[in-house]
């Protein structure tokens, strides 16, 4: 009931039917995960990015092996302006499945915003070869996209948002990457 109570967007009742379902079974790893990502829809509150990684992590703790959950709690410690634990849990999913383009667009975020440009081109550029679905690859090129705009070089931005837009025509990523082309 929980999963459907998220997936139509019900927050609230999820978790609490989350709650129920850890009272009787606190052992269950995806109860702790699907918990954590009701809290996580609440993206405006403080309070609730923190409840989030609470039970992402204890989720990981009942089961270590969840590279696509370490990816959603490194992106609830960017929201939560801890940069570093949020850099350990891409690093970490990347040694788990190295074929998670949010990780390496994620990663490359924070080298951002560490100073370390170069750094995260190339560990963009090498990803790109690793990925054959239009929308890891528009996930990579975007994110690499945004790095060359960062750094000022424009040529290569625009080449690489053109990219996403012919890879993702009929997503809303391609207005992203068209703003920042234009």
């Amino acid at each position: 009931l929980g999963e459907l109570e998220l997936k139509t967007g019900s927050r609230q009742p999820a978790i609490e039917l989350f709650d129920r379902a850890i009272l009787l079974d606190p052992t269950n790893p995806i109860s702790f995960r699907l918990r954590g990502q009701a809290h996580w829809g609440q993206r405006d509150h403080a309070k609730e990015r923190l409840a989030a990684i609470r039970d992402f992590t204890h989720s990981l703790e009942l089961q270590p092996d969840q590279p696509e959950l370490l990816v959603q709690r490194a992106q609830a410690y960017l929201k939560s302006n801890q940069p570093l634990s949020a850099l350990a849990d891409f690093e970490q999913a990347l040694t788990q499945n190295d074929l998670q383009a949010n990780a390496y667009s994620g990663r490359a975020s924070i080298l951002v915003t560490q100073q370390k440009h170069e750094y995260a081109l190339i560990w963009l550029t090498k990803a790109i070869h690793r990925f054959s679905q239009p929308v890891d690859l528009a996930e990579i090129l975007f994110a690499r996209g945004c790095v060359y705009l960062e750094m000022g070089r424009y040529i290569p931005a625009i080449n690489d948002f053109k990219q996403v837009m012919k890879l993702m025509s009929e997503s809303p990523t391609t207005v992203a990457a068209a703003r920042n082309a234009r």
